[in-house]
């Protein structure tokens, strides 16, 4: 029993970190959004020119698509495999669905309705 808990908590660990060091690898452009099952046609402009980048220290930036820089901090939540994303106007909780070195996918919700949105690496 001890040695599966051992197991456990060093998979547990290993994950966290991986989770941790591909967030952080780079700028994450957004691909695509989807709301109740069905993605939104984003325009072009909104995947060329909307990035987010999540530093080791805590700090968060992004451009929309306006090409406004927003700034913030994010915290891993490893009891949700969350992120705690929090700028001046909001916090906002994003649940990893799937992260891989090109590819970044989570959950949040929205005004009552749960937001999947996908990114890439470019």
């Amino acid at each position: 029993m001890i040695l599966l808990t051992l197991i456990s908590l060093s998979f547990q660990s290993n994950y966290i970190q991986d989770d941790i060091s591909l967030i952080c690898s780079g700028k994450w452009y957004i691909e695509y959004m989807e709301v109740a099952g069905n993605k939104i046609p984003l325009p072009p402009e909104m995947i060329k020119n909307s990035w987010v980048i999540y530093y080791t220290d805590g700090r968060a930036e992004g451009m929309d698509q306006k090409g406004v820089l927003k700034t913030g901090s994010w915290e891993y939540l490893k009891e949700k495999r969350a992120l705690k994303v929090t700028d001046k106007e909001e916090i906002d909780i994003q649940k990893i669905i799937s992260i891989n070195s090109s590819k970044l996918v989570f959950s949040t919700n929205k005004h009552g309705q749960e937001m999947i949105i996908g990114f890439t690496k470019k």
